[in-house]
């Protein structure tokens, strides 16, 4: 009973008011970096030269790289956080440092996509940031318009 009561809170402190708008704002970037390195139709209508492709695709291994350490880190947090919780008698210092370390984490974590998007938004012209601004904007009423027909669609839906 006890564990169940503090898997409900630590589940609770984990996603606070927000924290979806935060990261899905985050994830915008990082799907705005990985478009523009990883298709080459946005790269031609930005119109990317070789060199800043090159530039742009070194600081996104980068941050790849720096993210999956982070990542793991965090996953070793939760194992030994669900570790400690599944004891009758968990120690609540123990559990909120863990708490805190995943979090300062999390926030590693996003703050390594903010830096790469600055830092490929530097690379970028005024002109190119706002063609890849207005692509990713088409791009997501797309995705938008396909799940509201796609919830339509499902079965028991009216």
């Amino acid at each position: 009973m006890l564990n169940t009561i503090l898997t409900l809170m630590v589940a609770a402190m984990m996603g606070g008011p927000g924290h979806m708008g935060k990261m899905a704002k985050v994830m915008g970037l990082e799907m705005t970096v990985n478009a523009l390195v990883q298709n080459e139709d946005i790269q031609k209508e930005v119109g990317l030269s070789d060199e800043q492709l090159t530039k742009i695709r070194d600081i996104k291994f980068k941050t790849d790289k720096e993210v999956v350490k982070l990542r793991s880190d965090m996953e070793l947090k939760e194992i030994d956080l669900r570790e400690e919780l599944s004891k009758d008698n968990p120690d609540m210092t123990k559990v909120e440092k863990l708490i805190k370390a995943k979090h300062a984490i999390m926030a590693d974590i996003e703050l390594a996509k903010v830096k790469e998007y600055t830092a490929v938004k530097k690379i970028l012209s005024e002109k190119q940031i706002e063609k890849l601004k207005e692509i990713m904007r088409e791009r997501m009423r797309k995705m938008m318009w396909r799940r509201r027909m796609n919830e339509r669609r499902k079965p028991g839906m009216k």
